[in-house]
């Protein structure tokens, strides 16, 4: 695909933090840290938890989980164990643990339950109470993993609209800013790139995507008062 790109005369810029963004009736800017400056006729916000600081820049507040904060539906603590002798080629979700294969012989652990102990403040150590609980679950699921041992753990920071469901299409009143934003990007994200090239390339709204416009969690910035946040209600589980 990149190959591809680069025949078409497009270019990969990496590691360029974009700083501003903006619209007018001449299509969309960005600012990147280096100084360099982008400018399109369409631009498709593709930027995680970090959509919300981007579209108040355009004067518009995108209603998103605070994964800056303890919350375990924003936040999962993710243990990465060193190399141990168990084969595993696929994901497996258990009640009390989820593993998958993470290179090299390591595994990557998480237990949802362990969340509501997960804050982006308070990192946790290796050998802690959380680092513990996981090794003693995952020696209960697979044999030869007496000596298992936690290499580090992360703080999983997730992008997840406040109702819980995607939001992507274009941003009402943001002439050519097409926004995608959703929790399980990595997994929806094969089918989301070919639904929005198809709709930005024809014009016409994709069926699978008539239900997750954007505008839903959106409002002007301008709107916020003293009075209560918006109820947004969580998706099933």
């Amino acid at each position: 695909m990149l190959a591809d790109l680069r025949l078409l005369g497009g270019e990969l810029i990496c590691h360029d933090q974009v700083t501003t963004l903006s619209t007018a009736d001449q299509g969309v800017s960005v600012t990147l840290a280096s100084g360099n400056c982008w400018h399109g006729d369409q631009l498709v916000l593709a930027t995680g938890r970090w959509s919300a600081e981007l579209l108040a820049q355009c004067g518009l507040e995108l209603a998103m989980t605070d994964a800056n904060r303890a919350d375990p539906a924003a936040c999962s603590f993710l243990a990465h164990t060193q190399p141990l002798p168990v084969q595993l080629n696929c994901n497996i979700i258990t009640p009390e643990l989820n593993v998958r294969p993470d290179g090299g012989g390591r595994l990557m652990l998480q237990a949802l339950d362990l969340d509501q102990h997960a804050d982006p403040a308070r990192p946790v150590a290796v050998d802690g109470m959380i680092g513990n609980e996981l090794l003693r679950r995952l020696r209960r699921l697979f044999a030869n993993s007496d000596n298992a041992r936690i290499e580090r753990i992360e703080l999983g920071q997730r992008s997840r609209p406040a109702d819980g469901l995607p939001a992507i299409g274009y941003v009402s009143g943001l002439a050519g800013i097409y926004l995608m934003v959703s929790h399980s990007g990595m997994t929806l994200a094969p089918l989301l790139g070919k639904l929005v090239a198809e709709e930005m390339m024809s014009g016409a709204r994709p069926a699978m995507l008539a239900d997750f416009a954007p505008d839903r969690l959106v409002r002007p910035l301008s709107d916020r008062r003293n009075v209560a946040a918006p109820a947004y209600l969580p998706a099933a589980q």
